[in-house]
């Protein structure tokens, strides 16, 4: 089962969630040439297709998706890589159906970040390129809460985050860490499961 848009005429039989993905927004598949494996923009659309297979999401966000983008200061990628994802999601009409509110920090330590979490209850946190090195250190400090965590960096799964995107044979492709989900309080349908890549850690 794929993760259509309204519009979408496809029939996606037994296609992935992200080709299925690729054909409703009429993009075309990436390069491995890129360094960000998947394009921040497609990145934000595929995610909002996520959710809606989070059957924890509603409970988590309450009246408004509160999205917290966490970059590495200092980083001039990251930086950047932060700021599309920002632009990204306050581009979206909704996620999952709620309206959208995005934050945006600079990442100082692991613990502070548990802090802000459980100070501001975002339903997502996103992390930006490079702080892979960090990540186990973050997935522990954010054991407990109600948060699905989220990196734009490719093998970040492997490395802590709940979700990230990469690529297979080309083609952007989902990466679960199912631990890290079931520690952070996030149960994904096994619809999404059966067609990501899924790391129990």
């Amino acid at each position: 089962m794929g993760l259509p848009d309204s519009t979408s005429r496809l029939k996606l039989g037994r296609r992935s969630l992200v080709v299925a993905a690729l054909g409703a927004l009429g993009l075309p598949t990436v390069s491995r040439a890129q360094q960000a494996a998947v394009p921040v923009a497609l990145q934000v659309q595929l995610l909002s297709r996520v959710v809606r297979y989070d059957r924890t999401f509603a409970t988590r966000a309450g009246a408004s998706a509160v999205v917290l983008v966490v970059h590495r200061a200092g980083n001039a990628s990251s930086s950047r890589t932060g700021a599309q994802i920002v632009d990204a999601l306050r581009r979206l009409p909704d996620l999952g159906g709620l309206p959208v509110s995005v934050e945006s920090i600079a990442y100082g330590s692991a613990s502070a970040l548990a802090a802000h979490v459980t100070s501001r209850r975002p339903c997502i946190v996103y992390f930006s390129v490079g702080l892979s090195g960090d990540l186990g250190a973050i997935s522990a400090a954010l054991s407990g809460l109600s948060v699905l965590s989220v990196s734009a960096g490719a093998d970040d799964a492997s490395a802590g985050a709940v979700l990230a995107f990469e690529l297979d044979e080309a083609r952007p492709r989902l990466a679960v860490n199912l631990g890290a989900a079931r520690r952070q309080q996030v149960a994904f349908s096994s619809n999404l499961l059966r067609l990501a890549r899924v790391i129990d850690a």
